[in-house]
């Protein structure tokens, strides 16, 4: 009997919402007031030119706890491939070090150790390519290409590649991501570099600040890249997190205290990344890859791969414009079921008998590109 007096008791109160809805009326009506237009004579005063001047409140380091954000809990479970750059070359003298001799293999070697606890403590399953002065082959190209393997054997879902940069001119120091070749070569590259070079800029406030960020690793070997970006099967970012040949950022890279705040950046970046989605997509037909018979059709499963939560119970969170399909590297029509987040591919005219690799692009609400991966399919008569 309680129980059907409650039921009774919710529809009336549902039912007296919706009539109180209908009645509301504004207490007071009145035009929008103008436009709100800024004063010159109390702006705030911005650089002009790449650099913010030495004692500019923005290079003061915020305050920094270390206390994990909420959103970090869903870093757990993944497992990540740290490469601190340079390793095994510190008896060479003078090689990447600073004016006094501090190695960056030792400088990049500590902020992953950092990293590594802050990951380790998040339920992440940390690879690294080296905890100690080594590298994983003796020949240098052979140790290049190596350490991405080294991820992908590993099972890992991200390889980032730390290292500090230096120049000839000692006033230049900011934060950079290199991702590889172009772009749209993988998208997701990018949106990782992006998350940890943002973060970056804020915990370190490195005085000069350089457009995106995010730079072509062409522009260091043109055509070519990056060795271990270029060989990454995951999406893959090598971050040079400041200048070392900066004699203020020397001073600060030998303070542990500082090294543990830059591993904190990336942490965050990571965590912010992750956060966002990291989408992939499944291969529903043909199962085994092998299409037989008259009908050809491909089809594949698109996950948005943002977190579970009540905007989850509907529709796949993925940018329907975004959506785009290549075989062997030629866009094609496609459909698409938004509502179950399936993509079919069935060709206007057979496709002969043969190998054909199939790739899906998209991102998701957040914005994030999904991992991107080849699916050979064969055509068979």
């Amino acid at each position: 009997m309680g129980r059907i007096v409650g039921l009774v008791v919710i529809f009336a109160l549902i039912i007296s919402a919706a009539m109180a809805q209908e009645k509301m009326q504004a207490s007071v009506v009145h035009d929008p007031p103008p436009p709100f237009v800024p004063d010159p004579n109390n702006l705030y005063s911005f650089p002009t030119g790449t650099a913010v001047a030495k004692g500019d409140p923005w290079l003061n380091l915020p305050p920094i706890d270390f206390a994990p954000p909420p959103y970090a809990r869903y870093l757990k479970g993944l497992r990540i491939c740290l490469d601190p750059g340079h390793g095994g070359y510190q008896h060479l003298k003078g090689y990447k070090s600073t004016a006094s001799g501090y190695s960056e293999a030792l400088m990049d070697l500590d902020v992953a150790r950092y990293l590594r606890e802050f990951l380790l403590k998040s339920g992440v399953t940390v690879v690294m390519t080296r905890d100690g002065d080594w590298d994983l082959k003796k020949d240098y190209s052979e140790a290049l290409s190596a350490r991405p393997m080294l991820a992908e054997i590993d099972n890992c879902d991200l390889f980032i590649s730390m290292h500090h940069n230096a120049t000839s001119n000692s006033e230049t120091n900011f934060p950079s991501a290199f991702y590889h070749a172009f772009p749209g070569y993988s998208y997701s590259n990018i949106d990782l570099g992006r998350a940890i070079v943002n973060e970056i800029e804020y915990w370190l406030r490195l005085p000069e600040f350089a457009g995106t960020g995010l730079y072509s690793d062409y522009l260091i070997y043109n055509n070519a890249g990056f060795a271990v970006l270029r060989q990454a099967k995951v999406p893959a970012i090598l971050i040079e997190a400041s200048f070392f040949s900066n004699p203020d950022e020397e001073v600060r890279l030998k303070n542990p205290d500082y090294l543990k705040r830059e591993a904190w950046a990336y942490y965050i970046g990571i965590a912010k990344y992750v956060r966002d989605g990291m989408p992939k997509v499944e291969l529903i037909s043909p199962p085994d890859g092998i299409l037989t018979g008259k009908e050809q059709k491909v089809q594949f499963h698109l996950i948005d791969g943002c977190p579970e939560s009540w905007g989850s119970k509907g529709t796949p969170r993925i940018v329907k414009w975004s959506l785009n399909l290549t075989i062997n590297d030629l866009n094609v029509p496609f459909e698409y079921d938004e509502t179950g987040g399936i993509l079919t591919y069935r060709p206007s005219q057979p496709l002969q008998p043969g190998k054909y690799d199939f790739m899906v692009r998209y991102v998701n609400m957040r914005k994030n590109s999904n991992i991107p991966r080849v699916f050979s399919i064969t055509i068979q008569q």
